[in-house]
């Protein structure tokens, strides 16, 4: 296992927790940032508490993300894993996996030419292969 946001053996994990929100992904300096810190990461651990509906509307500024957003990222950064993150305290098990599903079903639908992204629902005492 290797400490979050470093590199061993060739392989790269980031963690960022409560990093950028959906309502500011307009600004494309910060994306762009993100996008630069995920560069062809191994493993990107991501804040999804919320669907992108609620990080939207109710939620906006609750300072949390989306599954969504963070397949953007991870698309944009060409990472190959994700870890969904920070789950929801009211989500029971059968809500977590259907955020995970629809972020999954997200991810196909815009994946461009590249690899897919693999996404994880993170639990403790997940370990991941990198």
């Amino acid at each position: 296992m290797m400490p979050l946001g470093t590199v061993s053996n060739g392989k790269v994990a980031v963690s960022s927790i409560q990093l950028i929100a959906n309502h500011e992904m307009d600004d494309l300096e910060r994306e762009q940032a993100f996008v630069d810190f995920f560069d062809e990461a191994d493993l990107i651990i991501f804040d999804t508490m919320y669907t992108f509906a609620e990080a939207l509307t109710m939620k906006e500024d609750w300072g949390h993300s989306s599954g969504m957003t963070a397949v953007d990222l991870c698309h944009k950064a060409h990472a190959r894993k994700l870890a969904m993150f920070h789950h929801e305290p009211i989500f029971n098990d059968a809500t977590i996996e259907r955020h995970q599903d629809g972020t999954a079903r997200y991810e196909e639908f815009t994946r461009d030419d590249s690899l897919p992204l693999e996404i994880l629902c993170s639990y403790d005492g997940l370990e991941v292969e990198v």
